[in-house]
């Protein structure tokens, strides 16, 4: 199917980490917070072909296959406790909660799609979900320390924000940046430990803005669980 999918500040982002329990950042992890209003400014293209999601994102993780583990986010309406109920089989991974960093994103094609709009769809569990991207490789190192492993992210994604927005980077020595995307919404810190040479930057946003995230992507996400990728470059934001 040709068309764009855009989510409305409660869809959020690939990276691909999994943790103890199999949980992966990914593609377009659900919130319950960063609901914005209406705006008409955000750039985001509007056609008949077009699915929104305004309140919370559901994702399931395909990950049967380690050298290509795909992400699927739900593509029409559903309720939490629908969700809930789903039992994924073996080689799947229901994703977590993610507390989002911007007010709308767009995926405008499925890493497989031949050209702008080409989403991937197929059913499962009785729902439509559509390919959102896909991790190709695991554990690259970003840091001289090791500290960040970083997953390779084939997706097509841009990030849309409202004029006020604060958006957070991970500065690296090299002068590259890093999104923070999403975060654990039950995180119990804020801290972060920093390789040696990184630090925190900010910038809010004086006008609507858009952010295209480089395919692929590195992802990655600090010890507080904070997902971050890139890379993109200083001139990208505006800063």
């Amino acid at each position: 199917m040709s068309r764009r999918f855009m989510m409305a500040g409660i869809l959020a982002v690939l990276s691909g980490c999994a943790d103890e329990e199999g949980e992966e950042d990914s593609a377009a992890e659900g919130s319950v917070t960063n609901e914005p209003e209406a705006d008409d400014t955000t750039g985001m293209d509007s056609t008949e072909d077009e699915s929104t999601e305004s309140n919370i994102g559901y994702e399931l993780i395909e990950a049967s296959d380690p050298s290509a583990t795909r992400a699927w986010i739900i593509s029409e309406a559903i309720s939490q406790e629908d969700y809930d109920a789903i039992e994924v089989e073996s080689g799947w991974v229901k994703n977590q909660l993610r507390e989002l960093e911007f007010d709308q994103g767009v995926f405008t094609r499925s890493p497989d799609g031949a050209q702008e709009g080409d989403l991937t769809e197929e059913m499962f569990h009785g729902y439509l979900w559509f390919h959102s991207a896909t991790i190709t490789e695991r554990n690259i190192p970003i840091d001289d320390q090791g500290i960040f492993l970083a997953s390779n992210t084939l997706k097509y994604h841009e990030l849309y924000y409202n004029p006020g927005r604060t958006i957070t980077f991970l500065h690296a020595p090299d002068g590259e940046l890093y999104l923070r995307v999403n975060r654990d919404y039950n995180r119990t810190t804020d801290g972060i430990t920093l390789p040696d040479g990184w630090n925190i930057r900010t910038f809010t946003t004086p006008s609507a803005h858009v952010i295209v995230l480089p395919s692929p992507t590195l992802v990655f996400r600090t010890d507080n669980n904070d997902s971050y990728q890139g890379p993109i470059s200083p001139s990208d934001v505006g800063m």
